[in-house]
């Protein structure tokens, strides 16, 4: 085992080899992102790389973008060869905004708070499951309120 203080880091670079490979970043005791960020390659040829995020238990803020996101104002998360992606907020009223197309699928499953999904023009929504409250999201760009978005509970 090996101890270092986080402000000595300043920055977290994970590269996998073959094979599925998964990466939890855990927001329940604060931030674990160094100043400089955090990389994930979950390596080339597989197709069962996964990153999770786990929130706390107050409200959550996650921005997404084509190959990197943001959680709480932490430094970025950044992600390649990674097809899926899954953000699980805690108890407070959870934001995630969705500002490019991420090249991963998203799975968004809040907490029992109320819970947003903004999605802003050009992009797609992915997938969207657990407490967000439709009636709570935002739709600007290509979706009306009369669009149905997936909602898996």
């Amino acid at each position: 085992t090996y101890t270092i203080l986080k402000t000595q880091l300043t920055s977290l670079t994970f590269n996998a080899a073959g094979g599925a490979d998964s990466l939890t970043v855990d927001f329940t005791n604060g931030s674990p992102v160094p100043a400089s960020g955090v990389s994930f390659d979950g390596g080339s040829g597989s197709t069962g790389n996964l990153l999770v995020v786990d929130g706390g238990v107050t409200a959550d803020t996650a921005t997404l973008n084509t190959s990197s996101l943001t959680f709480n104002s932490s430094a970025a998360i950044t992600y390649t060869n990674t097809q899926s992606l899954t953000l699980n907020t805690g108890a407070g009223n959870d934001v995630v905004i969705q500002s490019a197309q991420p090249n991963a699928a998203v799975t968004f499953n809040g907490g029992t708070g109320t819970d947003a999904l903004n999605v802003n023009s050009g992009t797609e929504l992915e997938v969207c499951s657990g407490g967000m409250t439709v009636s709570t999201t935002v739709f600007s760009g290509g979706l009306s309120p009369t669009s149905s978005p997936r909602r898996d509970d």
